[in-house]
Parts: structure tokens; C-alpha cells; sequence
């Protein structure tokens, strides 16, 4: 059996590799090979890439976009190919998004034993997105435009419909296709992440998706600063960070973003998070990494 790496964020040759692969199998009614860069080139994490023995095998693609484009998407006023930067939410804001475009999911030699096993590791990748990266729950809606048929086949088996009737279902063409999430939705995401793991190596986006402490002699005063300043109006009792003596302190962050401080003093553990950073399940993860 074998077991396949995903990455994101891939050096330059493998995203060349994807590339090619792109203008194999895709070419009217898809985003040409410069729309791809660009999107790329704004959110590096909208792609993630399968490697065997680090030899590059597929790619999938699921996109945040902003409420209008997806409004967009539903008046049939937004294609594929017109697709850009204005309608993707930025890295920072990505975790909030509750509605993704699929542009695409591709392996090469697709109709080999192999292929078939890496679409079954970039398919529990793709759950592993949704469920780490993102509130799942809150998800409005997921658009694609399968062009292939194989693409017909995977948004069908996910459970997509034509979001306009006025073409045969799951037809190849411009037809943009939808699921609105629901409970039974999110069942079969987990059921795919777990069916299909024993494909998946190394798997970036629990730990992105995660709630990691760190040293604060890592991060810049700037950032602990302003997370002190939003805790300490709530509580004025909290310590005065020291950037000479920041051994006590630890840094919490999500996805590379600073959300929160901890402090160990000699009497008291002080934690928190940024107000903004609250209400999204992230001080469950806080407190489960302090073990109170």
C-alpha cells in the first residue's frame, strides 16, 4: 500500500509539475495557468500537494471565498476563469470563511492502481482541511465546476447539486455545482478523513489548524504587546511583560497567529486570549494544552 505525503506552500518545481498537470486535464471553462499563480501568490494555502517518495502525484484545491462571490456564484454572474484575488479570503481570515470554491482535484496517470490510492489520500486530506482548519459547522456552502468525469463523480459522491436545473445534472461544462453543509455532511467528512488515512503520511493541517504554545523570547514584543494590551483592559491585574526576562511567559498561537499569552508565575498560571480570538472553540484547545 502506499502512503503519501501532503504539503503545502510546495517549492517552485512541484508547483510546475502541478501546473502541467492542470493544462492536461483542464482547459475550457477553468482558470488559466496566470489566474492559478495569482490565487496562489495571495493564499499559498488553498493548494495542498500529494508527493510519493517525494515525487510529486496530484494536487487538490479548495479555495475560502468571500459571501460576494458566492452571492456571485448563485446569480451566475462569476465563472471560474474570472475568478481572483478580491474573491478569496486572505490567509489571516481564512479560518472565519463559511463559504470555498473547488476548483480542482488531479492525479497523475489517473487511470493506475497507485493513482487511484492517491485520490483516496488527497480525499482524506481535503477532510482534514475542513475539519482542522475550519469551523465546520458554520459552512454555508461549498461551490465546484466539475469539468472531467471524474470530477462528476467525486462532487456526486460528496453529495453536490446543480446549484441552476437547467442542465442535465453533474454535465461537464461552466455549470457551477453546491452542497450547503449539514449534520450528515459532516458525518461523511470524518468517515472519508478516517476511511482514507491509512494513505496519508505526513499531514500539515492538524498542526496548522492547531493551538500551539511557544517560547515568547520566539515573537516579536510588538505582538505581545498588543495581545497584553487587550487582556490587561479586562483584567489590569495581569503581569507587566518583561522582554528582558520573558522566561515565564509562553505565547499561544493559531496558524502562526498570536491569540494569546500565558504566564507562570509562582503562585498563579495567568491565560487568555485576544478577545477577537474568543467564542471559537480556541480556549478549549488553550486549556487542554495547560492541562487546566
Amino acid at each position: 500500500m502506499a502512503v503519501f505525503d501532503l504539503i503545502v506552500k510546495a517549492p517552485d518545481h512541484i508547483c510546475k509539475q502541478s501546473m502541467e498537470l492542470d493544462n492536461f486535464y483542464y482547459s475550457v471553462d477553468t482558470a488559466s495557468t496566470s489566474d492559478v499563480i495569482s490565487w496562489l501568490d495571495y493564499n499559498p494555502y488553498i493548494t495542498t500537494y500529494i508527493l510519493l517518495d517525494e515525487q510529486y502525484r496530484g494536487y487538490f484545491n479548495l479555495m475560502p471565498i468571500k459571501e460576494s462571490a458566492a452571492l456571485l456564484f448563485q446569480r451566475q454572474e462569476l465563472r471560474e476563469e474570472d475568478l481572483n484575488h478580491t474573491h478569496i479570503v486572505s490567509p489571516v481570515d481564512m479560518h472565519r470563511a463559511r463559504y470555498f470554491y473547488m476548483p480542482g482535484i488531479a492525479v497523475k496517470e489517473f487511470r493506475s492502481y497507485r493513482s487511484r490510492q492517491a485520490v483516496a489520500a488527497l480525499m482524506s486530506g481535503m477532510m482534514s482541511y475542513l475539519l482542522h482548519m475550519f469551523d465546520i459547522g458554520k459552512i454555508e456552502a461549498i461551490y465546484a465546476n466539475p469539468t472531467t468525469f471524474q470530477g462528476n463523480a467525486i462532487v456526486q459522491k460528496l453529495g453536490f447539486k446543480p446549484l441552476h436545473t437547467i442542465k442535465k445534472p453533474l454535465a461537464s461544462g461552466n455549470d457551477i455545482y453546491f452542497i450547503k453543509p449539514d449534520a450528515d455532511f459532516v458525518n461523511l467528512v470524518k468517515a472519508m478523513k478516517k476511511r482514507f488515512g491509512r494513505f496519508v503520511g505526513k499531514n500539515p493541517w492538524p498542526e496548522l489548524g492547531a493551538v500551539t504554545l511557544h517560547p515568547a523570547s520566539a515573537i516579536r514584543p510588538l505582538y505581545i504587546d498588543l495581545a497584553l494590551k487587550a487582556l490587561r483592559a479586562e483584567d489590569p491585574n495581569w503581569p507587566l511583560f518583561e522582554p528582558k526576562s520573558p522566561q515565564a511567559w509562553q505565547v499561544a498561537q493559531y496558524r502562526n497567529e498570536v491569540i494569546g499569552l500565558v504566564y507562570r508565575g509562582d503562585d498563579k498560571l495567568w491565560y487568555g486570549l485576544h478577545p477577537i480570538w474568543r467564542n471559537r472553540g480556541l480556549g478549549k484547545k488553550l486549556k487542554q494544552l495547560l492541562g487546566v
